[in-house]
């Protein structure tokens, strides 16, 4: 989604994250999503959302 312009809803990335067996495996590929989610915020020049940067936070620091 992301990589084609559509910013996903939170609640759908937080499903995501949810379903993933072994989040490490995938950690590369979500943060990715992620950067590709920011770089539409910085174009569209809009503001990130709180839960947006909770879950960013938390997959950086290595929290489940």
């Amino acid at each position: 989604m992301a990589n084609s312009g559509i910013e996903p809803s939170l609640e759908r990335i937080r499903e995501y994250l949810l379903s993933l067996e072994d989040p490490n495996s995938q950690m590369d590929k979500v943060l990715a999503c992620f950067a590709n989610i920011l770089r539409i915020e910085e174009d569209r020049v809009a503001k990130t959302a709180s839960g947006l940067k909770e879950i960013l936070v938390l997959l950086e620091s290595g929290k489940q």
